[in-house]
């Protein structure tokens, strides 16, 4: 035991993806969620998917878990709907009654 040393310097620790938040990133929510509440129907979905796609291919090739993916992307999707609302509250608060 005595005249056995430990290589330390080839020695990795395991490798573990932290990925920012896609929710988190409030820029992005918001700018998603101003076009699409300029958008409707195909527009808007084909919109949508052009967002989406990249940020879970992503998340894939950084060899994240299809399941944390989609915890994601439905993480996203929520920070975007709650946006929208925002959005729709704001412009029905600021309108006047006549």
């Amino acid at each position: 035991m005595k005249d056995r040393q430990l290589d330390l310097l080839s020695w990795s620790p395991p490798v573990q993806v932290i990925p920012f938040p896609f929710a988190a990133n409030i820029g992005k929510v918001r700018r998603v969620a101003v076009v699409l509440d300029t958008k409707q129907g195909k527009a808007a979905d084909a919109y949508w998917r052009r967002t989406v796609q990249p940020m879970a291919d992503r998340l894939t090739r950084a060899g994240v878990s299809q399941a944390k993916v989609d915890r994601q992307i439905t993480q996203f999707t929520d920070a975007v709907q709650q946006e929208l609302n925002r959005l729709a509250f704001l412009t029905s608060s600021s309108r006047t009654p006549e």
